[in-house]
């Protein structure tokens, strides 16, 4: 009975979106302009008989036949950008939210997640972003919800840049130009990005139908390789997120620090 608008159907975006229709979400709003690009298929959920196609509409077409309790409605559409002058993007953007109950960033581009965790804000909507770091040496999920959690997004940026939170491991060689792919992207196996994917999912499932949300956290920082590149056991820290005392969003008193779960 829930409906979700999931933006980025990348190497996080579609398993996650596989992992909802499998979790038995209600609705599900896929928002993607991009094709499939052979040369990172080694990580995309539907490998190279997909190779071409537009991610969104391949996605909800393997979403409604092999689970069609879910409901998969396709976007064709990058927000923010100039080459679709068919698309009025305001009315593209209500659409995909339209009664939506959460909105799920895996665009992992810092200035969308700004914008979508401003409109989720506008709209009182819980917002989950989930990201990986070059090589897939480590994750972040992010939930903001609007009303429980005492900061923004805007907050947990500084908390990374200062390093109250701490940023999760990446690989300082981890970007490449592949083979059959139009742009540069980075480093990271399936088996690692996949970890992302699967706690963003039960974040989401947890955000959306937990009765008691007392013990949520706010942030979580996954690490799955060592300072080597080593594959070691998945490990999730996980944080309150408080006031950044920089943060201008926020007048009034302000939290000095996060707290970590234990």
């Amino acid at each position: 009975g829930k409906a979700l608008a999931l933006f980025g159907l990348g190497a996080i975006g579609s398993p996650s979106a596989v992992g909802f229709a499998k979790a038995g979400m209600g609705e599900l709003r896929l928002v993607d302009d991009d094709i499939v690009e052979p040369g990172t298929v080694v990580r995309w959920e539907l490998g190279l008989d997909a190779a071409g196609l537009y991610k969104a509409p391949t996605l909800a077409g393997y979403i409604e036949r092999n689970w069609p309790y879910t409901e998969a409605k396709p976007f064709v559409w990058r927000v923010g950008s100039p080459l679709h002058e068919h698309i009025d993007e305001l009315d593209a953007m209500n659409q995909a939210l339209q009664d939506v109950d959460l909105i799920y960033d895996a665009t992992a581009e810092l200035g969308i997640q700004y914008l979508l965790a401003s409109i989720a804000g506008e709209h009182q909507l819980p917002y989950v972003a989930v990201s990986a770091t070059a090589g897939g040496w480590g994750g972040l999920i992010l939930r903001i919800h609007p009303q429980l959690t005492r900061a923004c997004w805007i907050c947990h940026r500084l908390h990374l840049q200062d390093g109250s939170i701490p940023r999760p491991p990446a690989d300082p060689n981890g970007y490449i130009q592949p083979t059959g792919c139009a742009e540069t992207t980075f480093v990271g196996s399936a088996l690692d990005l996949e970890e992302v994917a699967l706690q963003g999912v039960r974040t989401t499932v947890e955000t959306l139908v937990e009765p008691d949300p007392q013990e949520w956290w706010d942030i979580a920082i996954g690490t799955f390789r060592s300072d080597s590149g080593r594959p070691v056991t998945p490990n999730w820290r996980t944080f309150k997120l408080v006031r950044h005392p920089r943060c201008p969003a926020h007048p009034g008193p302000r939290g000095s620090g996060v707290t970590e779960n234990r």
